[in-house]
């Protein structure tokens, strides 16, 4: 700052070289402007940059530098509607996913990735299904699907170790969607009416096809042989095939039961089909009053992934021996053979190749044949026993109860408190039937079926 001598400060008048001092103070400490000024830069000295918008505000970007971002507002603020199959990408990340499909549908994560979450709220009617991408996990398990249900909310977020999903408020389900079972109940005869159809998969993600036969009545023996007593029918054949990307439609032609005074008409298409899977009605007995002691042979099976046949049916007619059905085949595999005692009892054949002997029936299988498709977190699977008709000389008929008839195809499969059903219809509680016992009482077979299921 200049020096500057004032009359006030001095207290007299100044001189004349006083004067000029204070003249040439101010003119050597005046600021040039030749030269133009230049700000410091470096932290502490740096502008407020250019640009932002409204609703913006600066934010750290690196030591003394701010730039402009959008201010924090409403929790999930921004809305992506959900009204068909899609995949969420990780610019979604933050969102509500509002989800308003009329139908089911399947909603794909992202891969993922430190700090992605996602707000889901339901607006519909139907269950949805959430998939992670590829082996990432939810809540520590590889694979597993999400069930969204109707009305439901939750939130999906990945945390610091970036592989897997943690979940609040969204329920993990078992891997099936549904399973549909389609069942010939037309009336047995020789030519029963074929139920035919199609089937088309509601998700088109992953299914398992299961077919099962139609099995033989068990017609009259002689009357001279145990007075009509005969064998026993065989049971259903049973084959599966996984397939991991479906078509999108399936045809099925499914047999009806087999005739119960002798074999089929020429015409009948013994077999019952889909996904390329062929399941064939098992041997027919002959006409009624000319023998049908020999045990029947169970239905076969061709073109699935695994190939099961279903057990023989007992032999009867000897000494007042009435057969037992045979045992179905299933997921355990080969059906058990059917029995009989003489004037006591008829046992049919269980699951899994237990074969009844004749003082017990067949028992239940207790887990599947190692070769059939593995459902992911399944706990179990629950297999039918064959069934005992305790005086094989009573003339009563049993109507559905099954007496002596071999174990049916109706099968379990088991997530802990959950399970859904193959071959799900009441008919198929049994298997091959038992052979007509004193009296006359003969049974007609039972139709084939077809189970679709399909994985989230």
């Amino acid at each position: 700052m200049a020096t500057i001598v004032t009359r006030s400060g001095k207290g007299s008048a100044l001189t004349h070289n006083e004067v000029d001092a204070n003249f040439n103070n101010l003119n050597n400490d005046k600021l040039e402007t030749s030269a133009a000024y230049v700000h410091p830069t470096g932290a502490g000295n740096n502008h407020i940059p250019t640009g932002g918008s409204a609703d913006q505000v600066l934010t750290y970007a690196s030591s003394g530098t701010a730039a402009w971002a959008d201010a924090g507002g409403a929790f999930a603020a921004s809305t992506v509607t959900v009204t068909g199959d899609v995949t969420l990408t990780a610019g979604q990340s933050g969102n509500l996913i509002r989800v308003t499909a009329s139908s089911t549908k399947t909603i794909n994560l992202p891969a993922t990735a430190t700090g992605l979450f996602y707000v889901f709220s339901s607006e519909s009617a139907e269950d949805m299904y959430i998939k992670p991408n590829g082996s990432n996990s939810i809540d520590g398990n590889a694979g597993v699907k999400l069930n969204l249900t109707a009305g439901a909310s939750g939130i999906i977020s990945c945390g610091t170790a970036g592989t897997n999903w943690s979940t609040v408020g969204i329920t993990r389900n078992m891997i099936v969607h549904r399973a549909t079972t389609f069942y010939n109940s037309a009336s047995p005869g020789a030519n029963p009416t074929r139920l035919t159809g199609t089937y088309t998969p509601t998700l088109g993600t992953q299914i398992l096809i299961c077919v099962g036969s139609a099995t033989s009545g068990a017609p009259y023996g002689s009357a001279n042989t145990g007075t009509y007593r005969s064998a026993g029918s065989g049971g259903q054949s049973y084959g599966e095939k996984f397939i991991s990307s479906p078509a999108s439609s399936y045809a099925y032609g499914i047999a009806g039961g087999g005739n119960v005074v002798g074999p089929s008409s020429a015409s009948k298409d013994k077999t019952t089909t889909a996904g390329g899977i062929t399941a064939t009605q098992g041997a027919e007995g002959t006409t009624e009053g000319s023998g049908n002691t020999s045990g029947l042979a169970g239905g076969t099976c061709s073109g699935g992934t695994v190939n099961f046949t279903g057990g023989t049916g007992g032999a009867g007619g000897n000494s007042n021996i009435t057969g037992g059905g045979g045992g179905a085949a299933t997921r355990a595999g080969n059906g058990g053979t059917g029995n009989g005692s003489n004037n006591t009892a008829t046992f049919g054949g269980g699951t899994g190749g237990n074969n009844a002997s004749t003082s017990a029936v067949g028992a239940a299988a207790t887990a599947r044949n190692n070769s059939t498709y593995d459902i992911p977190y399944s706990t179990s699977e629950t297999y039918l026993a064959g069934s005992a008709q305790p005086n094989a000389s009573s003339s009563n008929n049993p109507g559905t109860s099954p007496l002596g008839h071999g174990a049916g195809p109706k099968t379990l499969v088991n997530f802990g408190s959950i399970s859904f059903t193959i071959a799900d219809n009441s008919a198929l509680l049994v298997g091959g039937t038992r052979g007509a016992n004193y009296g006359g009482y003969s049974k007609p077979g039972i139709g084939g079926y077809v189970t679709f299921v399909e994985f989230i």
